[in-house]
């Protein structure tokens, strides 16, 4: 080719030859040839654990671009939980979010030309529940009308849930002595990972009864509930802890 305009002559003169698909040397630039269809997927887009943010130890996730016939000449992403479209998610790369827990994220690669646009789908990447802890029971105490539960929160996340304080009580006489299960307090708690909490539930009326009866000599309880540890305590009404 040759440049005969007077100005771009200024730079660019003489002939230069080009013979595809070869290179033509020192010559800096690319001719692109227009494609008569629109970009078609060879290979699909691949979505990958790129890195963790130390931080928050929050997955970052990346999607390459997949593989393309018909020489696309832009590329656009979109991030999918389950299916839906994330909003505002159009980057190659996405940071997980606390709502993806249990969800199937992936990305789709729209690759377009002049003759129009394609789309590709990746893999999809499970992104699993959280791993809730167990609260374990240090210690069991009676102060006052309260009944004082010191709880350690182990495993491998945060805890949370409902401790109860169950006795278990007889009634009626001889042959016709029945036991039953009774709540005597409850509290809920939430706690992070390690640490430990101490919750204070006071007895109902029934555990209040049961507790002056028993005196010194104390009363089981079983302490249990969701997010904790079961676990068998006395209460004693003149004692610190139990034993």
């Amino acid at each position: 080719m040759k440049c005969t305009h007077q100005y771009i002559g200024q730079f660019y003169q003489g002939v230069v030859g080009v013979t595809a698909p070869a290179t033509t040397s020192p010559i800096n630039g690319s001719l692109l040839e227009v494609s008569p269809a629109k970009p078609s997927n060879t290979g699909a887009p691949t979505v990958t654990k790129a890195q963790t943010l130390v931080a928050t130890a929050t997955p970052l996730l990346s999607c390459s671009q997949g593989s393309w016939a018909n020489n696309p000449t832009s590329l656009a992403y979109r991030w999918l939980r389950s299916g839906v479209a994330i909003a505002g998610q159009t980057a190659s790369t996405y940071t997980v979010q606390s709502a993806d827990a249990g969800h199937g994220i992936a990305c789709e690669v729209t690759a377009s030309n002049a003759a129009g646009a394609s789309a590709a789908m990746s893999n999809t990447v499970q992104i699993p529940k959280p791993v809730p802890g167990v609260a374990v029971v240090k210690s069991v105490s009676v102060k006052g009308a309260a009944v004082s539960v010191k709880l350690l929160c182990t495993g491998a996340g945060a805890c949370s849930g409902v401790l109860k304080l169950i006795a278990r009580v007889r009634t009626g006489h001889g042959r016709h002595k029945k036991a039953r299960n009774v709540t005597i307090g409850s509290a809920s708690f939430s706690m992070a990972l390690g640490k430990t909490l101490t919750l204070r539930s006071h007895p109902t009326g029934e555990g209040r009864k049961l507790l002056g009866q028993a005196g010194k000599r104390g009363f089981k309880v079983q302490i249990t509930g969701s997010g904790v540890q079961t676990h068998t305590a006395v209460l004693k009404a003149a004692s610190k802890h139990h034993h």
